[in-house]
């Protein structure tokens, strides 16, 4: 209420909403000279008021927003002018209070979208289809290592940054859910940071529909999910690797071995060969020394395994002093005995465990992988009978 008399208010209070003069025009949605006989109104609605009431509606869409009030003196009749002025001035006053409801919604909207952008870890994008351009949220630009700003840019400066291996991927779930084949778009691909480096982003978005019902916006959202894709690849380093040398543990070494036997299918003249290991003499240092210096030798002999062997060939420790050097693509059997003697050459250099000289060895069986081998555990289990027939010969040798 706005500029009411207090005399006014006073009687207001005594009425019930809607049961009024006002609440009769709201209802009824047209003007009311509030003397007239032939309205009912609540007793006691005019009581003490000298002045003659002129209500007239604000209408919005068919919908009454406001009354507008107007004092006339006792008796005042209004000539059709002035009628007509003011139900014109009404329409005036009804779109400049709707315009004005609307700004303070829109200015509430934008204060509240603002506080969701700055609070909001991920960085948010409006693609316009039609102009092809797409505007970037501070956030965004932050997340790039640039200024905090929003810029507007095409959609190939966009692609620019994305890894070259995950461009093709990241187009297509955008061309997909613009072709209505997916609910929405969502994509995970690497993107290079200002830096140079490239860090893992989880883009989603939503098409919006024109008018010809066809996509003429996208809008959504960026979210950097570099220390999540960091967790995920340790946890499945540590399901597959030994804990203590960094090794390939079993299962990596079985589901590599897998792999060999598929290769081995297709390419029978494909040369493989695995070289069990085990460590002379490991248990006599571990009791005598401990299994704190018995650790460290374990490490050192994976370190030394890791520097004398390819990067192809694969190293995995079994457990205790097992270790197991899978070799692919070898020109001969001969090349394969060389590389046993290696091994052994180099374990059998002294290793120094805390000013402890220590001598170990290792007994190696070697079972070279053909068409007749069906499952990796098979392969295993032949090398490591190889390996206890070096074992018997005392040690420091190898079997096939």
């Amino acid at each position: 209420q706005l500029n009411v008399p207090v005399e006014l208010q006073k009687v207001c209070s005594r009425v019930p909403v809607g049961e009024c003069a006002c609440g009769w025009v709201v209802r009824h949605g047209r003007p009311l000279l509030a003397s007239q006989a032939e309205v009912q109104l609540k007793s006691g609605c005019r009581a003490g008021l000298e002045k003659e009431q002129y209500l007239l509606p604000l209408i919005i869409n068919d919908t009454v927003i406001g009354v507008l009030m107007l004092y006339l003196d006792a008796g005042r009749q209004l000539a059709g002018q002035e009628t007509t002025f003011l139900e014109t001035a009404c329409v005036t006053l009804a779109g400049i209070a709707e315009r004005a409801r609307a700004e303070e919604a829109l200015s509430n909207s934008e204060e509240r979208f603002s506080l969701a952008m700055r609070g909001t870890n991920d960085g948010l994008w409006d693609w316009d289809l039609k102009a092809n351009q797409i505007y970037f949220s501070p956030r965004y630009h932050a997340m790039q290592g640039y200024a905090e700003e929003g810029v507007v840019q095409p959609p190939e400066a966009w692609m620019s940054q994305v890894h070259p291996d995950d461009v093709d991927n990241l187009k297509q779930a955008i061309r997909r859910h613009l072709d209505g084949a997916s609910d929405h778009f969502v994509c995970e691909y690497r993107m290079r940071h200002r830096d140079g480096e490239y860090q893992w982003r989880l883009s989603r978005g939503l098409a919006i529909q024109g008018t010809e019902n066809e996509p003429h916006r996208m809008v959504g959202s960026t979210t950097d999910i570099s220390q999540q894709k960091a967790i995920e690849e340790q946890l499945l380093h540590d399901a597959f690797h030994d804990a203590l040398t960094g090794l390939a543990n079993r299962a990596l070494l079985v589901e590599r071995l897998g792999h060999v036997l598929q290769m081995v299918k297709r390419r029978p003249d494909y040369e493989v060969a695995i070289l069990f290991l085990d460590l002379d003499r490991f248990k006599l240092i571990n009791d005598s020394l401990g299994h704190l210096l018995g650790d460290q030798l374990l490490v050192e002999v994976a370190r030394r395994l890791r520097g004398l062997l390819r990067r192809e060939d694969t190293v995995a420790h079994l457990g205790g002093d097992e270790f197991v050097v899978l070799l692919e693509g070898m020109d001969t059997e001969v090349r394969v005995y060389e590389i046993a003697r290696r091994i052994q050459q180099e374990l059998d250099r002294p290793i120094d465990l805390n000013e402890h000289l220590v001598r170990t060895g290792a007994s190696i069986g070697i079972a070279f992988i053909g068409e007749a081998y069906h499952r990796p555990e098979d392969m295993l289990r032949d090398a490591d009978n190889a390996m206890y027939r070096a074992k018997e010969r005392g040690g420091g040798t190898f079997e096939v």
